[in-house]
């Protein structure tokens, strides 16, 4: 999936790999589908450089975004 990413202020074109992880019913009867990703990226590309310490230490620099996604079928 291809698409802007916008954080503090500042957009950027990305793209991750989205997996499928299954469908379902709820408790109700209604069409359950999900997606799951995972992605790093570079708080300073988004103007994000409080506590970052070069060298460890601080906030890390470079994070893990986790995204999961469940939606209902109308």
């Amino acid at each position: 999936v291809t698409g802007d990413l916008s954080l503090n202020g500042t957009s950027k074109t990305i793209t991750v790999s989205v997996e499928h992880v299954g469908d379902g019913k709820n408790q109700r009867g209604q069409d359950l589908t999900g997606f799951h990703t995972t992605f790093t990226l570079d708080r300073s590309e988004f103007g994000m450089n409080y506590g970052v310490v070069e060298g460890g230490g601080g906030v890390g620099k470079i994070v893990d975004v986790i995204i999961s996604v469940e939606g209902i079928k109308k």
